[in-house]
């Protein structure tokens, strides 16, 4: 038995990826607000303390790989980490961060833009 991921090829072959390494990809889908719907853990940003930065914490996925994708646009900034201990952090459990983004697209003249989301969402992927 092969494992890894199989590929189809225009000639009607197949080629899989990875075979001498079981391996298995698990997806999750996200899907976060500006007021941190979903949040395990939220702390004050510190140059702008009416907002927050918002948490997930995955301790089920320590040890392991997770990449976050997003599909939809929306006002946010994240990103990923592993907690160091502090504010509110777990020691080598990862997360992911997001806040509203700074920018607003009243800021710049535009008040209702198409491409404008009151959430994000994540696609989370665990390897």
């Amino acid at each position: 038995m092969a494992y890894g991921l199989q590929t189809f090829k225009s000639d009607g072959s197949t080629v899989v990826l990875q075979n001498s390494a079981q391996s298995a990809v698990y997806g999750k889908f996200i899907s976060l607000n500006n007021v941190g719907t979903g949040a395990t853990r939220s702390t004050p940003i510190p140059t702008r303390p009416a907002y927050y930065y918002y948490y997930i914490d995955f301790p089920e996925y320590t040890g392991r790989t997770i990449v976050p994708i997003q599909l939809r646009p929306g006002l946010h900034e994240w990103n990923k980490g592993v907690g160091d201990g502090t504010s509110g952090s777990v020691n080598g459990v990862q997360y992911i961060r997001w806040f509203k983004n700074v920018y607003q697209p009243a800021d710049y003249g535009v008040n209702n833009p198409d491409f404008y989301y009151e959430t994000t969402g994540l696609y989370i992927f665990v390897k």
